[in-house]
């Protein structure tokens, strides 16, 4: 691991809420059996709605041994950026997107 930065001992995944926990949940087995030992392995769910996961959601993450980093809100400005070529980090300061991103990355301590 020495060629990579710190911060890029990590692995994260980020699905939709529709995504497929069961194979995340297999990608992280097989981290594990390939000997593969970031500092930290978690995921993030994208474009929930209201930012809020279901209780059968969560009951799957949980299933499947994952550790959830955090949610982020489906969001309308975020596709009108995305749509005109604005990056997100322009989103304003009181974004639900933006206040959700910045404390994922807080909870994974970048």
């Amino acid at each position: 691991m020495a060629c990579f930065p710190p911060w890029m001992w990590q692995f994260w995944s980020v699905i939709a809420p529709a995504g497929a926990f069961r194979r995340r949940g297999r990608i992280a087995a097989l981290m594990q059996e390939l000997n593969f030992k970031p500092k930290q392995m978690g995921l993030i769910v994208n474009r929930a709605p209201d930012g809020k996961l279901d209780a059968g959601t969560m009951d799957e993450i949980q299933k499947q041994g994952l550790h959830l980093f955090g949610v982020v809100p489906q969001s309308d400005e975020v596709y009108r950026y995305d749509c005109d070529g604005k990056p997100t980090v322009q989103l304003p300061e009181d974004s639900p997107v933006r206040t959700a991103l910045v404390q994922i990355l807080q909870n994974i301590g970048l």
